[in-house]
């Protein structure tokens, strides 16, 4: 492996540690209505309680496989897999009538639906955690 390699392999745990806390945050910010936590910038649509446990999924992903490669193959794939669900059921969900059958009202329906705001997983995000699911699946089944 090249030395370039080794130094980037060796920021991977940091940079999961930063997209999994950017996923607590976000659940923190809608279980205590702090809409800093739910939203970056200041009235803007916040981020969808499904996106951030996605975030978290893809977090916990990318430091089993920075760190342990082989040792937790299957939960690897399994990660790779509900992220790939994720992202095609709210991705076709846009193409068919299929809100009845969103993840995005599993967390804080209330909270999502009071605030009056369409949180809904986007169709770009959605397509995103979709080839973002196939491309960890892929990169587990290419590991020795």
């Amino acid at each position: 492996m090249a030395t370039s390699a080794k130094v980037r392999i060796r920021y991977l745990p940091g940079i999961s540690f930063l997209v999994i806390g950017v996923g607590v945050l976000t659940l923190i910010g809608w279980q205590f209505d702090i809409a800093r936590l739910k939203s970056i910038v200041p009235n803007a649509t916040p981020m969808n309680p499904v996106t951030a446990i996605t975030f978290i999924l893809s977090g916990a992903w990318l430091l089993t496989w920075s760190r342990y490669k082989n040792k937790y193959k299957a939960g690897g794939y399994l990660i790779a897999c509900i992220i790939s669900a994720i992202g095609l059921l709210h991705f076709i969900s846009y193409f068919f009538a299929l809100d009845n059958v969103r993840l995005d009202y599993l967390l804080y329906a209330d909270k999502i639906r009071n605030s009056n705001i369409p949180n809904k997983i986007a169709p770009n995000t959605a397509f995103l955690f979709l080839l973002c699911g196939i491309a960890m699946f892929i990169n587990n089944s290419r590991q020795k």
